[in-house]
C-alpha cells in the first residue's frame, strides 16, 4: 500500500475519533515525552493533525504511563530508549478535541541530536525547534499547557 493510501486512512480515522468523541466525550489517558537536546525540543507532524506535537499516544490496557512513553518515542520517531531514562514531570488534565485527557509527560535529555527515524505516513516531519520559537506553530492544544508548567 502506497505511502499516500496510509496517509489518507490515518486522516480517516482521525476524522471518525473526532467524530466519535464529539458524541461520547471520553475521558483518555496517553503519555508524550519531551525530548530536548540544549534548549530544542523534539517536535513531529503527523499526516492527520494540522499541529505539531511531540512524540507520545494512548496508553494501552495494562500498560504503565512511562512504558507507554518509550513505546510512542520508538513507534513514532526510532528512537529506542530504557523506560528508566524518561524522567516523570507530572500528569496533565487537559480537555481538548472534546476529550478529558490524563496525559502523563516525561522528559529526556539528550547531549546530541539523535538520529531520527519516521514513517513518513502516520508522522511525516519530526525535528526539533527552539523552545523559544514554538510559539509560531500551530501546537497540539495540551503542549503549551505543559511548558508553561516550567517542565
Amino acid at each position: 500500500m502506497s505511502d499516500a493510501l496510509w496517509r489518507w486512512l490515518h486522516r480517516l480515522a482521525a476524522t471518525l475519533w473526532d467524530a466519535r468523541n464529539f458524541v461520547v466525550r471520553p475521558e483518555i489517558a496517553g503519555a508524550a515525552v519531551l525530548v530536548r537536546v540544549a534548549d530544542e525540543l523534539l517536535v513531529i507532524r503527523t499526516s492527520y493533525r494540522r499541529w505539531y506535537s511531540v512524540p507520545g499516544g494512548g496508553i494501552e490496557r495494562g500498560e504503565e504511563p512511562r512504558r507507554a512513553a518509550a513505546r510512542e518515542l520508538h513507534e513514532e520517531v526510532g528512537l529506542a530508549v530504557d523506560e528508566t531514562a524518561l524522567r516523570p514531570l507530572g500528569t496533565f488534565v487537559v480537555e481538548h478535541s472534546h476529550i478529558l485527557d490524563h496525559v502523563h509527560v516525561y522528559e529526556l535529555r539528550l547531549d546530541a541530536k539523535p538520529e531520527l527515524r519516521i514513517d513518513r505516513r502516520e508522522v511525516v516531519w519530526a525535528g526539533f525547534r527552539p523552545e523559544a520559537t514554538l510559539g509560531e506553530l500551530a501546537l497540539w492544544p495540551p503542549l503549551p499547557i505543559v511548558l508553561a508548567a516550567k517542565t
